[in-house]
């Protein structure tokens, strides 16, 4: 096996991994410079609209905490199979809630099936 070969084989699933892992970034950094809107979009106040953004950092962190866990439970294609297909079904859920307190709770079960992705690397 030539190395062209060999790098025509790992393109797609790297591919794969950097779109992953863009969208894993994006949905955590977007919503720091969003709460100004998002505060006066939904009429909260400051603290209420820091909870936003405590609860999916919060999430997050102890998704990195219970990835070795899940991990270690599912090969690594599952485990990044089941947290992509978890955390989008989370976020489609997350448009249809009008409160505060429901957002932010899906937005945190969201945060944590995200941090389930990426702590163990890829096996190649």
């Amino acid at each position: 096996m030539t190395f062209k070969d060999f790098f025509a084989t790992l393109i797609k699933p790297l591919w794969l991994l950097v779109i992953l892992f863009y969208f894993n970034i994006v949905s955590r950094v977007v919503i720091a410079p969003l709460l100004p809107l998002l505060r006066e979009e939904l009429n909260l106040g400051y603290g209420e609209a820091g909870t936003l953004f405590l609860f999916v950092a919060t999430g997050y962190c102890l998704g990195l905490f219970g990835s070795g866990f899940v991990s270690s439970r599912l090969v690594y294609r599952r485990t990044i199979a089941w947290s992509s297909i978890t955390a989008g079904l989370a976020l489609l859920a997350m448009s249809q809630f009008a409160s505060v307190w429901v957002f932010s709770s899906v937005s945190f079960s969201s945060a944590s099936l995200r941090g389930s992705i990426f702590p163990r690397g890829w096996p190649f």
